[in-house]
């Protein structure tokens, strides 16, 4: 498990490093493609900065106890985990056990859908780009968050269409602010606790799409 772990690690330090530096001469992405009208950026970004550290502490938790003898034990668990930043409706705890179970998935040389998007969340240039407005749903209120999952200011256009986490997309564009539009850009589903702070509200079609993808590449 530790030698996934580092893998994994590696993999994405590549990635992400390689994705910033090649193709330096190549066409940029434009900056509309990726900027939503009338986005409050900065504050946004430190919600969800605040939402990764809150994740960060659950998942090392949550790792601290995977032991390959009590697999079964830990998914038994998975509903109790991750409290300070998944909610525990029914969307949620799917997603808290799709997490345990990713530890656990096939060959330790493979990193599994669910560990790479547990490191798309957390990676320092993953930040939102928008917001899709709001909707009810089992009596919680959902915010959908547009994301970029990379620095796309440093990927040349190739390099951008090309990634898993836009690729993924038959028609790729950032919604407006507010049209709530699904399946065109990556996306994180929001709700919030009594504090007011954000609580990821379960795995959204998009996000499991692209790790999905990304497993299959072993990068996103």
């Amino acid at each position: 498990m530790q030698f996934r772990r580092f893998l994994l690690a590696a993999l994405t330090s590549a990635l992400v490093t390689g994705l910033a530096h090649a193709g330096q001469d190549a066409p940029r992405v434009p900056h509309a493609i990726y900027t939503q009208a009338g986005f409050q950026a900065d504050p946004a970004a430190k919600e969800f900065a605040d939402w990764q550290k809150r994740f960060q502490a659950d998942w090392d938790e949550m790792y601290s106890k995977a032991k390959p003898s009590e697999k079964e034990e830990l998914i038994e668990q998975a509903p109790g985990l991750f409290s300070n930043s998944i909610e525990s409706g029914k969307k949620g705890i799917s997603f808290k056990s799709y997490l345990v179970k990713s530890l656990y998935a096939g060959d330790a040389r493979i990193t599994s859908a669910g560990v790479i998007a547990k490191r798309m969340m957390l990676h320092e240039s993953v930040k939102p780009v928008g917001f899709g407005g709001k909707y009810e749903q089992d009596g919680h209120t959902v915010e959908i968050w547009y994301m970029a999952l990379h620095d796309i200011s440093a990927l040349s256009m190739a390099e951008f269409q090309s990634a898993a986490a836009y690729s993924a997309f038959e028609k790729l564009e950032l919604p407006k602010l507010n049209s709530g539009i699904r399946g065109t850009w990556p996306v994180l589903l929001f709700t919030r606790n009594k504090a007011g702070q954000l609580m990821l509200y379960g795995h959204s079609k998009e996000m499991l799409d692209i790790s999905a993808r990304a497993a299959d590449r072993q990068y996103y």
